[in-house]
C-alpha cells in the first residue's frame, strides 16, 4: 500500500494515490492517514517496520468502516 525509506522516501502504490496519505515520514516515526474509505477497504492491515539491523517489527490494525444509507 505504502513505503518509507531514507533512500526512496514516501511511496503509495498508484491503487491507493487520493486514499493514502503521509501525515509523517522518517525511519523513526511514519504515520499515514486513510481517506474516502468504501466498505470494500473493510479489512485488516499490517505494518511492518524494517530497520536494519533490528528485527522486523509488525502490528495489525483493523478498518471498519460504518456509514448509513439513505433511500430517496
Amino acid at each position: 500500500m505504502a513505503t518509507y525509506s531514507d533512500l526512496f522516501k514516501d511511496h503509495v502504490d498508484d491503487q491507493y494515490v487520493g486514499k493514502v496519505h503521509f501525515t509523517a515520514a522518517s525511519v523513526n516515526s511514519t504515520s499515514i492517514e486513510i481517506k474516502n474509505t468504501t466498505f470494500e477497504d473493510e479489512a485488516c492491515y499490517i505494518c511492518s517496520f524494517k530497520v536494519y539491523p533490528f528485527q522486523p517489527k509488525r502490528q495489525t490494525m483493523c478498518l471498519t468502516v460504518k456509514g448509513s444509507t439513505r433511500l430517496m
